[in-house]
């Protein structure tokens, strides 16, 4: 965002995104037409399969009958025999038959010729107990009408029809599983690969060493060269050092200088690749781990806290198996100025301290910490940074325990203390200062880090020209008054002031590079991924209650509905395709019961005229089916796909307008705005997207289907609508357990996940205090109670679940049967009425459970549309406006005196804190001039406020004060800071050609500046696309000409493809140099008054900075 925002690149980032958003939606309609061919196939084969079903079972039927007709025929004397009498007349009651879709309406037709012959047979005169009935044995009704008969009936016929379409829809289930029985054995292959990595450092091997019982905390590195396994540079290069036993030494130095490798590497995490690091003598590399670790203390600058006792967790700094007493407890509590607070809590020693001590102050969780190190009785002491992330106050009262242990005259005398630090205070009473920087003398350890100087704050002071000298600041801030303050190697935690022309503000640890991705390199991190943190937990957790919360505000659906309006036409026509789908299901319930009465039939030529009839019915239905699924698909596809189109196209260009304020809180983070272009406007698509069409075509297939039924039997039809919700409710179960129903147990394992999450980030701390199995029982036992437990119980539900949905299935359907039976019996309802009310019913009823789904998904939409029109209403303070109201570009506007600028800049008295560091202040007071056409240095130490300067001249913030409200708290509690947010002269101000720029058209003050950053972000395009990004229209020749300036035109034109070359994303695909240099050439391309370098060599190796740097000399 601040390369966009700098170049006044919104407008054509907006277009280039713009453009993929009509890339995916022609490849989403194009998909669709696939989708809904597929579709309409799928549905329509299966009415075509019912049709081609029932005509061969229909012709099966007919003519098995016909064959047992002229196999076992009907006695010759049946018309005239008087032994039969009694079955002719019962015959000619019963032998009586309507045609297919009477409906119960009209008169019966009796049976006549073989008609009649065949209805005599197929009665059961052997359950008939009538006095003077004759078992008439013939055509069908020979032996037991069984499973074993030779005849194929109606029923028979029926129930292979199920059968077979039962078994395709399992077969169909069956992919599914194979697939997830892969994606099982990849997950699998990934976790036995980690479970069975045996590592090169290995605690928990005991027998990996000779076992250290005791320890005196001597300390050599001889000849070491170290780069961790991720990095391309060298960390360290040819160290040699050596620390006597209690001897407390500080480590200084650049960020990147290797301080806190050293501490990793006594601590035996990593190996060096050449050389040795030894304690006491012996090569770390001869020492069981585990043993050598347990002399050691470490206290960090986040220390990991475990959501326990501040009792236990004191404790488990502890070494062996016997545990720590509670006199052990208070006395190392008391060692570390913990005492006091401890005891002001209710429950004191047994307070609970939260997931990584939430529930208390930075300076209490460091001084807990600090207590967690000395109940170890340790021989060797690391401070990693233990007062960096501190506020003032907090700092002063670690600080004085920290002063209390270390040193010969500490209580902790005779323990090795290597205190790594960046502020004078932390580190100006240790025995010795070890600084580290290059082999020049300078901070640079592009080529890695050695020891400049070594000695006494007092010596190393006296030291002209010394790095030491000028990391403090000048000899002048070592003074008792500044030392007492905290000024000197980094940062200083309540600002500076003074005017000259450079920086005299000082920001704590965050710079402008960590705030907007151009995140410095540092080798001391490289190795460091587990800083990544994982989000499921605060999206699992969170994710339904606010779903609820913005369920409950109100959307504009006018809004809403205005994103869709252009597609009126598509979605009245979807509409018309949605109702044919609909209706496809209770047609299809009426021709199955008018199949089913036609089988039935005992004229034979009516049967089969029918039958053949009702086969062809099917297969129009089916035709019907994929036309219609075809255009209810493609049209509702056409509408979401815009639709989401222009929700994503606004989104995007509200959020490139945001201030970067706005994108340092991390409620805006990179994750949380990608999820809501992508997830949100997803959800809200389902409104009128595929998901409403379906629910149409359901709701359609339920109301045609009852009126159906009402019309052709009411009394059946409202008892049978009285078990519909029953059969929508296991529907709805159905989708359920088809989407999975472990969102539970997904919940708890995102609970887990932080807890992991929590280990991982400090698995520095969990392995230097030996707390593997602490850790690991920890997580055994989280699993067992929050994942095993309800995976039982989910599975116990969906068995349950898939148990109860047959049973009520088949229980509505028996007692349909049961009803329909009664009602025939009782002359209420006749055999085709039943199953045209129960068919037509069924079938309409089979989509309750997908319009169920999507109310509820329709719920979620509505809330995300309140998410995404959040956005869209703010206005943020620094609005740069590139689009007119109509959503045209916005020309810039120019001021009428621009002729004769040249480009001054002017810092009055400004103060500064960033918006999401609200303990840190920048700057307070901070006064710069620099005339125009001068090129002005920024230096300084790390945080110092560097980059700080151009963000505030390129307007990403703008002055605002930092203001402490410490209220009635007492010294342990945290120190409240918040910004005054008042944007005001007292705040200071910034000007450029002494106008303040806050007056100024946002666009026309960043069309005046260009930025070269020291991590530029180029785009996934060619390198001509973004040279050309510095300027609106730019030609060839200019195009080349700036590329030529910044000596890129050579290698550019080496690339295949020259300037149409893909330069990748974030440019991977072309070197670091490369990269700077494309970057100048689009910095040269832009017609500026003011260039703004920000340390845009300093990631290089040495060539390609002597390339750079040539670049940067034709410009300046």
């Amino acid at each position: 965002m601040p390369t966009i925002a700098s170049f006044g690149g919104e407008t054509k980032a907006a277009k280039r995104y713009e453009g993929h958003l009509g890339e995916a939606e022609d490849s989403a309609i194009r998909q669709s037409k696939k989708l809904g061919l597929g579709t309409g196939f799928l549905w329509g084969s299966f009415f075509g399969m019912m049709g081609i079903g029932f005509w061969w079972g229909g012709h099966l039927t007919i003519q098995s009958r016909e064959q047992a007709m002229i196999n076992n025929p009907i006695p010759a004397d049946f018309e005239t025999n008087d032994i039969y009498a009694v079955n002719r007349a019962i015959a000619d009651e019963y032998c009586k038959y309507r045609p297919p879709g009477s409906f119960g309406q009209g008169d019966l037709l009796s049976y006549t010729g073989d008609a009649y012959d065949a209805c005599v047979c197929s009665i059961p005169w052997s359950t008939i107990s009538e006095p003077g009935v004759v078992n008439i044995q013939c055509g069908c009704t020979v032996g037991e009408l069984s499973i074993a008969s030779d005849c194929i009936t109606t029923g028979r016929t029926i129930a292979v029809f199920f059968s077979v379409m039962i078994a395709g829809f399992l077969l169909g289930m069956i992919p599914p599983a194979f697939q997830a029985i892969k994606k099982a054995q990849l997950a699998a292959y990934k976790l036995y690969k980690i479970i069975d990595r045996v590592p090169s450092i290995d605690s928990s091997n005991a027998s990996g060493g000779k076992h250290v019982s005791s320890m005196e905390g001597q300390i050599s590195i001889q000849g070491m060269h170290f780069q961790y396994p991720t990095s391309t540079t060298k960390t360290f290069e040819d160290i040699n050092l050596e620390i006597a036993a209690g001897e407390t030494v500080a480590l200084v130095g650049e960020s990147g200088s290797g301080k806190s490798t050293i501490a990793r590497l006594v601590c035996r995490f990593y190996d060096p690749q050449e050389g040795r690091v030894c304690i006491d003598g012996n090569d770390l590399k001869d020492l069981d781990v585990k043993s050598m670790r347990d002399h050691i203390g470490v206290v960090s600058q986040e220390p990991l806290l475990f959501d326990d006792t501040i009792a236990m967790n004191i404790a488990r700094g502890k070494p062996g198996p016997e545990p720590a007493t509670m006199e052990e407890i208070e006395a190392a509590a008391k060692a570390a100025n913990a005492y006091s607070f401890i005891q002001a809590f209710p429950d004191k020693f047994n307070t609970k301290v939260g997931a990584r001590g939430s529930k208390l102050s930075g300076g209490q969780k460091q001084r807990i910490s600090i207590a967690r190190a000395l109940i170890r009785n340790p021989s060797v002491l690391i401070l990693d940074e233990a007062t960096s992330a501190l506020d003032a106050e907090s700092e002063k009262i670690v600080q004085s325990a920290i002063d209390n242990l270390v040193g010969k005259n500490g209580s902790g005398g005779g323990i090795t203390t290597l205190i790594i630090a960046h502020r004078l205070s932390t580190v100006k009473n240790a025995d010795r200062i070890v600084v580290l920087g290059a082999r020049d003398g300078t901070t640079s350890t592009v080529n890695g880090s050695n020891i400049v100087e070594i000695g006494s704050h007092d010596e190393l002071m006296a030291k002209e020209g010394g790095l030491y000298k000028a990391l403090v600041g000048g000899a002048h801030e070592h003074d008792d008054d500044d030392a007492r303050t905290g000024k000197g190697l980094a940062s200083v935690e309540n600002g500076n002031s003074g005017t000259s022309n450079a920086t005299n503000g000082h920001s704590v640890e965050t710079t402008y590079e960590e705030l907007t991705g151009s995140v410095e390199k540092d080798n001391e991190n490289a190795d460091d991924d587990t800083h990544t943190q994982s989000t499921d937990t605060g999206v699992l957790n969170g994710e339904d209650k606010q779903i609820e919360e913005d369920f409950k505000k109100h959307v504009d659906k006018k809004r809403l509905k205005a994103y869709s309006s252009p597609e009126q036409c598509y979605f009245f026509c979807g509409l018309i395709a949605c109702f044919c789908t609909g209706l496809a299901w209770p047609i299809c319930g009426v021709l199955f019961a008018l199949m089913l009465s036609a089988m039935s039939i005992l004229d034979y030529d009516v049967a089969r005229t029918w039958t053949e009839w009702l086969a062809a019915a099917f297969g129009l239905l089916a035709v019907a089916d994929i036309v219609a699924q075809y255009f209810q698909t493609y049209l509702f596809e056409v509408i979401g796909e815009r639709m989401t189109r222009r929700i994503r196209t606004d989104y995007f260009r509200s959020l490139v307008r945001q201030d970067m304020g706005w994108f340092d809180d991390p409620a805006n983070a990179l994750g949380v705005l990608t999820s809501r272009l992508a997830v949100d406007i997803k959800l809200i698509r389902l409104t009128v997207g595929q998901g409403t069409g379906s629910t149409v075509s359901s709701l359609t297939a339920l109301l045609a289907g009852f009126i159906i039924a009402l019309i052709a039997a009411w009394q059946f039809a409202l008892a049978f609508l009285a078990t519909m919700p029953l059969l929508a409710m296991t529907e709805a179960i159905n989708w359920a357990l088809m989407k999975g129903g472990d969102s539970a147990s997904k919940k708890k394992l995102g609970e887990i996940s932080g807890a992991f999450g929590e280990y991982v980030n400090g698995i520095r701390e969990v392995q230097s205090f030996s707390l593997e199995e602490v850790v690991t029982s920890d997580i055994a036992e989280l699993l067992q109670e929050k994942i095993l437990v309800i995976a039982k119980k989910a599975a116990v539900f969906r068995g349950i679940s898939a148990g109860s949905v047959q049973f009520i299935q088949l229980g509505v359907y028996a007692l349909a049967f049961y009803i329909g039976a009664r009602l025939i019996d009782d002359g209420l309802l006749d055999f085709e009425s039943f199953n045209l009310v129960l068919w037509s019913m069924a079938f309409g009823a089979s989509g309750m459970g997908m319009a169920a789904n999507w109310v509820a998904a329709a719920a979620k939409g509505k809330a995300a549309a309140v998410r995404v029109f959040e956005l869209f209403d703010r206005t943020p303070p620094i609005d740069s406006k590139p689009w007119n109201e109509d959503g045209s570009p916005r020309d810039m506007a120019v001021p009428s005196d621009v002729n004769g600028k040249k480009g001054e800049i002017e810092f009055r008295n400004v103060k500064f804190a960033y918006p999401t560091r609200k303990t840190a202040r920048v700057f307070d007071g901070l006064s710069l001039k620099i005339p125009s056409g001068q090129t002005a240095a920024l230096i300084g130490s790390s945080g110092s406020g560097k980059s700080t300067v151009m963000a505030l001249l390129e307007r990403f913030y703008d002055p605002v004060a930092a203001v402490v409200d410490r209220g009635d708290k007492g010294e342990d509690e945290r120190i409240e800071i918040v910004i005054d947010g008042k944007l005001s002269d007292s705040n200071g101000v910034v000007m450029v050609d002494g106008v303040d720029i806050r007056k100024m058209d946002v666009k026309y003050l960043r069309n005046a500046i260009a930025l070269v950053g020291q991590e530029p972000v180029l785009f996934d395009a060619s390198v001509r696309e973004n040279i050309a990004f510095g300027k609106d229209g730019a030609s060839e020749e200019e195009i080349i000409s700036a590329a030529k300036t910044a000596n890129a035109h050579e290698f550019i034109s080496n690339f295949d493809g020259g300037y149409d070359y893909n330069v990748g994303s974030r440019g991977k695909k072309v070197s670091g140099g490369q990269k700077q240099r494309i970057a100048i050439a689009r910095a040269v391309l832009k017609e500026h008054r003011i260039l703004l370098l920000d340390e845009a060599t300093s990631a290089l190796d040495n060539e390609s900075e002597k390339l750079v740097q040539a670049s940067l000399d034709n410009l300046i």
